[in-house]
Formats: C-alpha cells, sequence, structure tokens
C-alpha cells in the first residue's frame, strides 16, 4: 500500500471524484446539510480540492493507493491558521449562505484545532478496501507525518454515534479528551488525542 499527498497536476478528473466522494462518505449527513444532495456536495468538493485556502485543499490530502485504485484518503490538518478563502471565491452564494448558517449552528463542532496540535480531519476507506487495515495504516502514516515535523500529539473528532471508527482510533492509542454536543439536534463528537512521545 502507497500512502502519499495528493497532487493536482496528475490527478485525473477520475480520481479527484473519487477523493471527493471520500470525502463525502466520511459524514453524509453533515456534507448534505452544507452543500445539499451528494452529486452537488462531490462537485462542490472537488472544487475545494484544487483550491489552495481551504481545509479541503489538495495540499492536506494523503491518498492510499492499491495497484492503481484509490483505497482511502486522510485529510491532516496542521496546526497553523488556514485561510478559507476558497470558500468565498469557489462555492455558489446558495452553499456560502448554507454554510454560514449551518457554521452557526455547528459552531462546537467546528472547533478543530487547539493551535499546537495537527489535527486529522477526515479519514475515509473505499468500500472495497475495508477490513483491509487500510485505516490504521492511514492513521500511522498521520501520526508518522506529525512526529516529523515535531508535535508532540495528533487529534480527530469522531461522531459519537460512530462506535466502530471510535473503537479503531481506541486501538490506535487515542484517547477521548473531551465531548462536544448540540443539543437541540441531539448530533455531537467526541474529541480523542493520541500523545506522540
Amino acid at each position: 500500500m502507497l500512502i502519499t499527498p495528493l497532487i493536482p497536476p496528475s490527478v485525473s478528473a477520475a480520481t479527484l471524484t473519487q477523493v471527493a466522494a471520500l470525502i463525502y462518505h466520511t459524514d453524509t449527513e453533515l456534507f448534505r446539510l452544507l452543500f445539499g444532495p451528494a452529486h452537488r456536495a462531490i462537485l462542490l468538493l472537488e472544487r475545494l480540492i484544487l483550491g489552495m485556502h481551504n481545509s479541503f485543499s489538495h495540499q492536506y490530502i494523503h491518498v492510499a493507493i492499491s495497484q492503481t485504485h484509490i483505497a482511502g484518503i486522510i485529510i491532516l490538518i496542521p496546526p497553523t491558521p488556514i485561510r478559507e478563502d476558497d470558500f468565498v471565491t469557489l462555492l455558489p452564494w446558495h452553499a456560502l449562505a448554507r454554510l454560514a448558517i449551518m457554521r452557526i449552528a455547528l459552531s462546537p463542532i467546528f472547533q478543530t484545532s487547539d493551535k499546537t496540535t495537527p489535527y486529522i480531519q477526515n479519514i475515509s476507506v473505499a468500500d472495497g478496501f475495508r477490513g483491509q487495515g487500510i485505516g490504521g495504516q492511514l492513521i500511522d502514516y498521520a501520526t508518522q507525518l506529525t512526529q516529523k515535523h515535531g508535535y508532540q500529539s495528533i487529534a480527530l473528532d469522531v461522531s459519537l454515534n460512530n462506535s466502530r471508527a471510535q473503537q479503531l482510533y481506541q486501538c490506535q492509542g487515542f484517547v477521548v479528551t473531551h465531548t462536544m454536543r448540540i443539543w437541540p439536534l441531539r448530533i455531537g463528537v467526541n474529541r480523542m488525542h493520541k500523545s506522540l512521545h
């Protein structure tokens, strides 16, 4: 299994769509709320992947490749502030309006960075590759990359109702540090950290 950064000039349209679909499937309910139906959300995610100033930018995406297939993706966000200009320049007004409303409503779970810890924003394994340890390999890759850059820990959020993912992360050494809930919507996430020293 080869895990490598996503490099736009060499990305075919089919690969771009695969990566966008994998991102979409990390949280279909949230992306449907933010961007609308799957076909529209995936098109908008493709635009954001090609951009430079957003948290879905290709510069943060790493792909697991098995022979010629995208087996999975991980998005690793550095603890430095990210400009979000692409949302304004690349998304249509209706998507921006929906995003603004949802960011306010979901603000407790949009707090991704504590400014000292890299953050795994999304991780997804393609259907035909699940159960083969690829999720663990992607996490190991992100952990090694984080250590290489001198950071002491790595963080991620997991939906409260995603026990399978939570179990994977715990097996990888992550521990729940706090829970964030949005009561009216009955949704929430566990923030998990892994110490790297």
